[in-house]
């Protein structure tokens, strides 16, 4: 019986709370001074206490058991959804209250209630065990039970509400505790009070049973877990997330906000999400939403395909949420580290996708192998349809297994992929979202931001919208939309389809660098035909928008420049293409800033060639 005079376990418990609010501080999760106990001294009480219950298990041993109880309870939770924040200090508290300094009756609900929170505590061990199996409970809205089955801790399926308890005394399975345990969710707080002190007592050991019982029961994968996550040596990454926040800070400046009840709702990311029929087609699925607010409440597998066409915003809405993410981990150390990975950068064959990663991020492999088990890290990967392609397709098959890897091996990481719609979905295993273009309430709020209060720009692109269905079919991507506005802005034209659009649009940078800033080197015919050779060089070359480095960049330029027989500095040239948006660098690489710019350059060579 663990119940005596004096409440003797209360004192041995509250040794626990003090130690392993000790183990806090060293573990830099606490930052408040508590006093020391003698850790040997505590495992003595305990078994002491629960060797009644416990003597006739192999390979029980208590003091073990409870230092991993409380190492698993103070194990860090990222996802905010599981609701458990506060869950060890207020159950450390109650112990304290409870156990030590013996409160009365009338308070005593007060803090049993904290004392007696298993069903979050179990909430915590089967999303550590089985992050799968928590994201269906929660989709079904199911409880306590759910979770003990999910433990694998009522074999028999007893009927914990009307089994007899004291016909069960001395279960292998400690049913009877178990029972006592569940039955608790059902007591009314103002019955606590009348409890007497055996009574009390008997709460007391049974919650203390079942919590070392599921310890013991998956000791090997929770001690894991503890050692992969615990003791991990993060370092503050605070020169990356300065690095992530300022490069796309100004990108990020120019997302509209479509939606008064969700603060971080992204133009062009509202996805619905959809499987693959045996015909070929799509069938539409029940979830839907941003990307945002699906992520953080509705994607218990922690994976998504983002599938659109060009224009969709499927990079900008993971440079979005990489600096979202980079902004929360700034300000809490306990929020989890983005990566943006641009695949189609990644064109050298030697170089492994987890190694980019670890060397994006300053880490070596064994941390940063951890942080992915551990799910502390979130990985964007953008553009698996911009992978360069090569003999044979090598380099996006190795590519794609090592993204299989990823999935299959780091399950608690949180993994968006984008992807241009296709007829199989390489990963079968993770679901699929098709981004959705604009309705025309979005359209007008898009409008009307990115016209920054321009009220004639803004009245005669909506007006020019409402009366051609045409044009509106057109601008339901962000990007062609963005671009018509640019260009009303600065023209007052209306361009008449979609390459009008992006022609218009590049001409105007054109002449707001030659008329605004007055730049005498800047020939707008110089870098148009030397763009045109460069994306005809990297369709042919890659396939694809891939990264190119900089001397294949320049070894286009000459040969354009030869071509046409002009004199201009190269490598101002390349700089300006940067300053204009229509290139991007990242890291050594450079790709066209959309696929659209890669597609209309590529055109405007083909005319070159014929003469037009």
């Amino acid at each position: 019986m663990l119940y005596h005079q004096k409440f003797g376990i209360y004192t041995v418990v509250a040794f626990c709370y003090r130690t392993i609010l000790i183990l806090s501080i060293l573990d830099n999760q606490n930052k408040r001074l508590f006093m020391k106990f003698q850790l040997e001294d505590i495992k003595k009480e305990i078994d002491k206490e629960t060797k009644e219950v416990f003597n006739n298990i192999s390979g029980f041993d208590s003091a073990v058991l409870t230092d991993l109880f409380f190492d698993v309870l103070r194990l860090p939770i990222t996802d905010t959804t599981l609701n458990l924040e506060g869950l060890e200090s207020r159950m450390m508290n109650a112990f304290n209250k409870i156990l030590v300094e013996g409160v009365k009756n009338e308070d005593r609900e007060t803090f049993f209630a904290d004392f007696a929170k298993v069903e979050p505590f179990f909430r915590k061990l089967v999303y550590l065990l089985n992050p799968v199996e928590y994201g269906e409970i929660k989709l079904t809205n199911q409880g306590l039970i759910a979770l003990i089955n999910a433990l694998g801790l009522n074999l028999k399926n007893k009927n914990l509400d009307t089994i007899v308890i004291k016909n069960h005394e001395g279960d292998q399975n400690f049913i009877d505790h178990l029972a006592r345990v569940y039955r608790v969710k059902n007591i009314e707080s103002h019955e606590i009070r009348q409890w007497s002190n055996k009574e009390v007592g008997q709460y007391i050991q049974s919650f203390l049973v079942i919590y070392l019982h599921v310890i013991y029961k998956y000791k090997k994968q929770l001690s894991a877990i503890v050692k992969n996550t615990m003791m991990v040596p993060e370092p503050s990454f605070t020169a990356y997330l300065d690095i992530i926040i300022s490069t796309f800070k100004e990108r990020v400046s120019r997302f509209i906000h479509l939606s008064s009840k969700e603060e971080i709702t992204l133009s062009g990311s509202y996805v619905t999400e959809y499987k693959l029929t045996q015909d070929d087609e799509t069938e539409n699925l029940s979830r839907e939403g941003t990307v945002e607010t699906l992520r953080q409440n509705n994607l218990p597998e922690k994976r998504m395909i983002l599938w659109g066409e060009a224009g969709l915003g499927k990079s900008t809405t993971l440079e979005y949420l990489t600096y979202r993410d980079a902004m929360r981990r700034k300000s809490d150390s306990n929020q989890n580290i983005p990566v943006y990975v641009p695949l189609g950068l990644l064109t050298d064959p030697n170089l492994n996708l987890e190694t980019y990663i670890f060397n994006k991020i300053g880490v070596d492999a064994a941390l940063g192998k951890k942080l992915l088990e551990s799910g502390r890290l979130n990985l964007f990967l953008d553009g698996l349809n911009e992978i360069p392609k090569d003999a044979d397709n090598t380099l996006i098959t190795l590519r794609q297994k090592e993204i299989d890897h990823l999935l299959k091996t780091y399950k608690k990481s949180l993994v968006i992929i984008t992807n241009r719609p296709q007829q199989i979905n390489q990963f079968s295993e993770v679901p699929v979202f098709f981004i959705q273009k604009m309705n025309d309430i979005q359209i007008k709020e898009f409008v009307k931001k990115y016209t920054e209060g321009n009220k004639a720009a803004e009245k005669k692109i909506i007006e020019a919208i409402n009366l051609d269905d045409r044009l509106k079919r057109i601008i339901k991507t962000p990007l062609m939309l963005s671009r018509l506005i640019e260009i009303v802005k600065a023209d007052g034209e209306i361009p008449a389809n979609e390459g009008l659009i992006i022609d218009r649009f590049i001409k105007s940078l054109y002449k707001r660098e030659i008329i605004e800033k007055k730049d005498a080197r800047f020939n707008d015919r110089y870098i148009h035909k030397c763009l045109a050779y460069l994306a005809s060089y990297s369709i042919e070359e890659k396939g694809t928008n891939a990264g190119l480095t900089e001397n294949e960049i320049l070894n286009e330029f000459i040969k354009c420049k030869k071509e046409y027989g002009f004199e201009i500095d190269l490598d101002y040239l390349l700089v300006m293409a940067v300053q204009l948006n229509l290139l991007e660098r990242h890291d050594d690489k450079y790709v066209f800033a959309h696929q659209s710019y890669q597609d209309y350059f590529n055109t405007e060579f083909e005319r070159m060639i014929v003469g037009i």
